[in-house]
């Protein structure tokens, strides 16, 4: 992202934040802060947005705080936040890029798992084996 696209997401930033003091509860400025916030990698304050998101009554908060915790690594509380979804009252298409990258970084947690598996059956195999040195 160039310099003048940074600065205009800040000052929207700025904008919405100023619009939080008037109305801490604002939705809108809720949602548009926080996934401006993630679009700049600042997951911590994004996440902080989605939280009063979600106790303002608003579903679609699980679905931007689930994201962002994919995006910090934190998938187990990103499936929590899954588990809490009311997903016909959600477009589905919303849903499948996070459902997407959970995927993704399940499939690299078990390839791991299984690569340490086979490589301690591999050392456990050779080292059961009976050499015989030659004098």
């Amino acid at each position: 992202m160039d310099a003048s696209n940074t600065q205009t997401v800040e000052e929207l930033i700025d904008f919405f934040s100023s619009q939080l003091l008037i109305s801490p509860y604002d939705v809108k400025a809720l949602t548009l802060r926080g996934m401006l916030l993630e679009s700049q990698s600042r997951y911590t304050l994004a996440i902080a947005d989605f939280n009063t998101l979600i106790d303002t009554g608003e579903k679609k908060g699980y679905y931007l705080r689930a994201y962002s915790y994919c995006r910090i690594g934190k998938i187990d509380l990103a499936l929590k936040d899954f588990g809490k979804l009311d997903i016909q009252g959600i477009q589905i298409t919303a849903i499948l890029p996070t459902i997407a990258y959970i995927a993704k970084k399940r499939n690299e947690i078990i390839k791991e798992i299984e690569a340490e598996y086979l490589r301690k059956k591999l050392i456990e195999k050779y080292n059961n084996l009976n050499f015989i040195l030659p004098n």
